[in-house]
């Protein structure tokens, strides 16, 4: 027995211990499959609820003598009716119960998915008592649809064991059922060739279930393996760019949350040798330059390494919050004091990067990432540097693939935009491109094209941000912004030191306070509050 069982004995009363190693065992599945089974779990409940509410609408028709019933007489319609209700009635609660269960946070998946299987077992109670209750059950031929709801739950993934217990009970519904309206209708059994045409489809269904589902998990739990890097399991893919893919991860033993970048090794597939050794060659150069940087406003960076299949990773502090681009095309564009605050983060994490003769090359709003940081609301990370160039090298040590374009086309320095050239008032021009687009809501220019962009870039003059908005823009910080857009890199301010100088300086109505932006995020973005609250609660209880 490891130390870490004898922790988790020590620490861990006799009553939770069956509990959590539910978890765990719901843990082995990734995070996205078991997202789709509680979703598969809410379909079925609708399901159910839609059956529930229809034939007790029928029912009533029969009660009106709009309908006829078949196979019964008035006093046994009378009695169906009551009964009925009650079924219909039962299967209604049963399922909105579930249904709703499945959107509170306080209940954990593994709890979901035991709730599922109390829906499939009762479910096919009332739909097997229902089924039998409108004639005697001689006169009733054909499969039950208790076979059918069995084998809708088999996609839900879950033990061998959980499958087959709720499987079984699930067929044994039918006999419970046959068995409850006899003893209603004071009638008799059927024959035993009836029972066995009629509740052998059941059990076959529950096999098939079973092995379904046991199937299911094993795939789920072969992907979870999979996902293994290192010492850190993929959670949940958070997106997807031209350097590979963002998942969020957990270590085996940290309590820290991360997100991992990597690189499949199927993009590499078609590239020559040459062209795969630069794009491996420039993660390398990302992961390395991010890591020398110690700037706060800098994305931290954990851990790098490659899997033995070649998927070329590293693991960088999972943020939590809204990058710059989504934050202006959601809530449109932002306040002059707001917009201080935040450029003024940017350029801590830029004269962090300069001073380490490093050019980012790739400023724009979806590489400035806002987040809520332990108690402090607004705090600007910078991310992907996947495209720094060392400024004290050469035109070698470009990493790009052949034919493709350094940076982004809205946010490129004219310089870049020309032949190339980068040094660190490039990245104060991309900058000056992300105060536009927060002051106003729109990019500096506007063009259909990628080369058009460049060009404007290259060779238009911009139009003053104040004529782009109706807030307010003190004439100060347009002044910077546009010294920013600058097409000669002299006339700009020379330095991101200088850059912060100078906002600080700008005359504001009002500070963007720490009050002001926790009270935005309380009422924009309370879930992500939320989340960073239950972290710390998580990590309290480990402690």
């Amino acid at each position: 027995m490891t130390a870490e069982h004898l922790l988790l004995e020590r620490r861990t009363p006799p009553r939770e211990t069956s509990r959590m190693a539910s978890v765990l065992r719901s843990a082995e599945l990734p995070a996205d499959l078991l997202s789709r089974a509680v979703a598969h779990v809410r379909v079925l409940c609708m399901i159910l609820g839609a059956i529930a509410i229809i034939y007790a609408i029928v029912t009533a028709l029969m009660q009106l003598g709009i309908l006829e019933p078949r196979f019964a007489n008035p006093p046994e319609v009378r009695m169906w009716t009551r009964w009925f209700y009650i079924l219909a009635g039962a299967a209604l609660v049963l399922a909105t119960a579930t249904f709703a269960a499945t959107h509170l946070r306080a209940l954990s998946t593994d709890r979901i998915l035991a709730l599922g299987t109390v829906l499939q077992v009762l479910g096919a109670l009332c739909i097997a008592t229902a089924e039998t209750l409108s004639a005697p059950p001689q006169f009733i031929y054909g499969v039950s649809w208790v076979c059918v709801w069995i084998l809708s739950f088999s996609l839900v993934p879950t033990t061998a064991r959980r499958a087959a217990v709720a499987s079984l009970l699930a067929a044994t519904m039918g006999p419970l059922g046959l068995a409850i309206n006899v003893a209603l209708q004071h009638g008799v059994w059927p024959t035993v060739q009836w029972m066995i045409l009629t509740f052998l489809p059941n059990y076959i269904a529950a096999a098939i279930a079973v092995l379904t589902a046991r199937m299911v998990h094993r795939l789920g739990t072969d992907v979870s393996r999979a996902r293994r890097l290192g010492s850190y399991r993929l959670v949940e893919r958070l997106g997807q760019g031209g350097m590979g893919e963002v998942w969020s991860a957990e270590h085996q033993s940290l309590i820290r949350p991360a997100a991992v970048k990597l690189i499949r090794s199927d993009v590499t597939e078609g590239l020559s040798s040459g062209e795969a050794d630069k794009l491996l060659r420039r993660f390398r150069r990302e992961v390395q330059a991010t890591s020398l940087l110690q700037s706060p406003h800098t994305v931290a960076v954990y851990d790098f390494g490659q899997t033995h299949e070649g998927t070329v990773y590293y693991v960088m502090e999972l943020l939590r919050g809204i990058d710059l681009e989504r934050l202006v095309r959601r809530f449109g564009p932002q306040p002059a004091e707001r917009v201080v605050h935040l450029l003024m983060q940017g350029c801590h994490s830029l004269a962090d990067a300069h001073m380490h003769g490093l050019v980012h090359r790739d400023i724009k709003p979806a590489n400035l990432h806002l987040c809520v940081l332990g108690q402090e609301y607004d705090f600007v990370k910078v991310l992907d540097f996947g495209l720094v160039r060392d400024a004290g090298r050469g035109a070698d040590a470009r990493l790009t693939m052949v034919g493709s374009v350094m940076g982004t086309p809205a946010y490129m320095a004219p310089e870049m935009a020309v032949d190339g050239r980068a040094d660190a008032r490039s990245d104060l021009y991309s900058l000056g491109c992300v105060a536009y687009f927060l002051l106003t809501g729109a990019m500096v220019f506007s063009a259909d094209k990628a080369f058009r962009m460049m060009s404007a870039h290259a060779t238009d003059i911009p139009d003053p941000p104040s004529r782009r908005t109706e807030l307010p823009i003190p004439p100060e910080l347009e002044a910077i912004v546009m010294s920013l857009l600058a097409k000669d890199p002299d006339a700009r301010p020379q330095s991101a030191a200088e850059l912060a100088s100078r906002l600080e300086a700008v005359p504001l109505p009002a500070p963007w306070t720490r009050q002001r932006a926790e009270q935005w995020w309380q009422s924009h973005l309370p879930q992500v509050i939320h989340q960073a609250a239950t972290l710390r609660a998580e990590v309290a209880l480990q402690g």
